[in-house]
């Protein structure tokens, strides 16, 4: 998506004293309200990408025209995790209706959904959408994007043709752009590690998929957007990118490093989830994730593969285990 280009304009007085007594994302009303204009698109796109700093108290405040009916999608990155928005739908130029699931109280990063239709539209003007950025702690520096589309972005692609989406899981991913995104390059990583693979290992992970294929149906019967990508997320994980074991093969010594070295499936493996331990570990010197903990594992998984029992599918099935639980805990400290 390419940077756009906005041009600053003042809104009304009625839209300025709506905005700086009634919004306030959590803090106090007496918080100034930054008028930062409207959001254009360039010319050919639906999306636009806004780069901004919001002072610790202040409010940035955007405006969209957009028409009733179609769909928008906000979501918003922060260098601290820290900012994060709220939407206001004005009517005739005069504020009037907070969006569901983005209120001042929610503290969004993300929303997806139908604009409603205008509750007064006595002379046919299209509604704009307020996007008011704030901080939940200390100064946000901050990135946006937001999209628009109508009701043909529904028929988008997934990994599948969501034209044919049946199952609620289906219909949920094809109702959200981010999870088709995700959708789309779980599939991309699946299918380059199956290829790399000898015909018996490409069995191991394609029964392994279709577990994973049911317990995703099983988890989007009751997750909630934007926690539902989280599922998504830590699978890719598992999956991207193509790794080797994350020790030296040539010096492997034990039993155990033969048998993962032995496996071109199990030295991915152990790559990505060496990959997901060091990038949880970076984050605070082990405060999030205790090297304790990682210690404790790798002696279980040693017990585990020692075993005659535990072939191929089995070690594999120990690694995705731990990689997923490392992915959950640093997606859930950085989204």
């Amino acid at each position: 998506m390419q940077q756009n280009k906005y041009q600053k304009h003042y809104h009304s007085i009625y839209h300025f004293i709506f905005v700086y007594m009634m919004l306030s994302i959590g803090t106090s009303v007496y918080a100034e309200q930054i008028d930062q204009g409207n959001i254009t698109f360039e010319r050919g796109n639906s999306s636009a990408l806004v780069s901004g700093a919001v002072v610790r108290g202040d409010r940035d405040v955007y405006a969209l025209n957009a028409g009733a009916g179609q769909w928008m999608e906000v979501k918003i990155t922060a260098l601290e995790n820290n900012a994060v928005f709220s939407l206001l739908l004005a009517q005739d130029g005069v504020p009037s209706q907070e969006l569901e699931g983005a209120t001042e109280q929610d503290e969004a990063k993300y929303w997806y959904g139908q604009l409603p239709d205008p509750a007064t539209s006595a002379n046919g003007k299209r509604n704009a959408v307020d996007i008011i950025i704030g901080g939940t702690r200390g100064n946000a520096a901050y990135k946006f994007t937001v999209t628009i589309k109508d009701q043909s972005w529904k028929s988008s692609k997934a990994s599948f043709d969501c034209k044919k989406a049946t199952t609620q899981a289906e219909k949920l991913i094809c109702d959200n752009s981010e999870l088709r995104e995700a959708d789309i390059k779980m599939s991309a990583a699946y299918q380059k590690l199956r290829k790399a693979l000898a015909s018996e290992e490409q069995k191991i992970l394609k029964a392994d998929q279709r577990s994973w294929l049911k317990e995703r149906d099983k988890e989007f019967k009751t997750c909630e957007s934007p926690y539902c990508h989280v599922f998504y997320l830590s699978r890719i994980e598992q999956l991207e990118p193509m790794s080797k074991a994350g020790f030296n093969c040539k010096k492997a010594g034990t039993a155990v490093e033969k048998k993962i070295c032995n496996s071109r499936l199990l030295q991915h493996a152990d790559g990505r989830m060496s990959a997901a331990y060091k990038d949880l570990i970076k984050l605070d010197d082990g405060a999030y994730y205790d090297p304790k903990e990682q210690r404790a594992w790798l002696k279980m998984r040693n017990q585990a593969l020692a075993k005659s029992s535990c072939d191929t599918a089995c070690a594999f099935k120990v690694y995705n285990e731990h990689t997923n639980e490392l992915a959950r805990r640093l997606l859930h400290i950085v989204l």
